[in-house]
């Protein structure tokens, strides 16, 4: 389920789109995203398609866009909004210039249907893990089809490609995506898998500066001196210097049930100061990746959390008290934006100076 703050950052067209309202906070009112195109982007992942239960509208914040409706090309700059009727075939707006295009694009629902804007929630969230596994084509497609039948079979009867009968998709898709669902391809993997498997996605909202909270978040060493609800200790593995490519540190991790982990942690991917991404082994295998964004005036923080429990006891209990690991995990992320918030007002904490060393490009 996609959540308010998750970012999703397209490897194939470098589109960069940040959830700002989901169905769950406005009632199933509202689903709302900003989207970022690079100069010149966003057209060739672009298909015609058509809405038959709702309006779909674009404001354009900044740079210049150009959309389809009806086979007619048409154009739009900052300050503009775009309003896409419902039985309309179109495209949604892309960039056309040569300057990054930003535009805040929104589904309204009069009345409201949480269910309708749930199903948009659950494709988003698929496509987004697709593409960070490099299962997208260049269209920002599947590369499955059947994965694509149960996608699209799960936005009918809101959403339909344009120029195919309706009837013939709604036959054809139901079929295909049934066959899909059979074969074990989803709507939403959040929260997939078998009894050890956990996916965790939460998001966090700190009053400060994205470089700022960047480095915290990068200098995981550092965790047990604010946020040791969660991290009792870290410990550095080999000479490789702290927040850095490769870094390796040893955890012993935590919450409030009786019971400590043990992980070893590797740094892998660094994006300043978007993105840090670790892999983890030992007690819990698995990918955790940090992604930030600049939103309300401070930080939009969310982490994706995907692991297999392997402590013996934890794996032979999972199936009974996975709701309650769940819980600790809910407790120990509640615990740690508000640290994180204490932390950095904290008058004896000492200012991290940002380095570009060692970090990828």
């Amino acid at each position: 389920m996609a959540y308010a703050g998750q970012v999703f950052t397209d490897p194939i067209t470098g589109t960069h789109i940040v959830v700002l309202k989901t169905s769950a906070e406005t009632g199933g009112k509202l689903l709302q995203f900003e989207e970022m195109y690079p100069p010149r982007r966003g057209k060739e992942a672009n298909s015609p398609h058509v809405h038959l239960t709702f309006d779909e509208r674009f404001e354009i914040v900044e740079g210049r866009a150009a959309y389809v409706v009806n086979g007619e090309e048409q154009f739009a700059r900052a300050g503009e909004t775009v309003v896409i009727p419902r039985g309309a075939a179109h495209l949604n707006p892309y960039n056309t210039g040569d300057a990054p295009m930003r535009m805040i694009h929104s589904i309204a629902l009069d009345p409201p249907n949480a269910r309708t804007l749930e199903s948009f929630e659950h494709a988003f969230d698929t496509l987004e893990r697709l593409a960070q596994q490099g299962q997208l084509n260049e269209q920002r497609q599947p590369r499955s089809f059947l994965q694509l039948a149960v996608i699209l079979r799960s936005l009918h009867p809101h959403s339909y490609a344009a120029g195919v009968p309706i009837l013939v998709q709604k036959v054809m898709f139901g079929l295909l995506g049934g066959l899909g669902r059979l074969l074990g391809y989803r709507t939403s993997y959040s929260e997939a898998g078998v009894a050890n498997e956990y996916r965790f996605l939460d998001t966090w909202f700190i009053p400060h500066a994205i470089d700022v909270v960047f480095e915290e978040l990068l200098h995981g060493e550092d965790y047990p001196k604010w946020w040791n609800e969660a991290w009792k200790r870290v410990s550095p593995i080999g000479d490789m210097k702290a927040a850095t490519l490769g870094a390796k540190t040893e955890v012993i991790a935590g919450g409030f049930l009786p019971y400590t982990i043990k992980l070893g942690l590797e740094v892998t991917r660094i994006e300043r100061p978007h993105l840090i991404s670790v892999v983890s082994g030992g007690d819990l295998e698995g990918t955790g990746t940090w992604r930030l964004h600049e939103f309300g005036g401070g930080t939009a923080v969310s982490y994706d959390w995907r692991v297999r429990a392997d402590k013996p006891l934890i794996r032979l209990f999972s199936p009974i008290v996975k709701p309650l690991f769940r819980a600790n995990h809910n407790w120990v992320m509640r615990h740690g934006e508000a640290a994180l918030k204490r932390w950095l007002v904290n008058p004896q904490r000492e200012a991290r100076t940002a380095t570009m060393q060692n970090v990828q490009p």
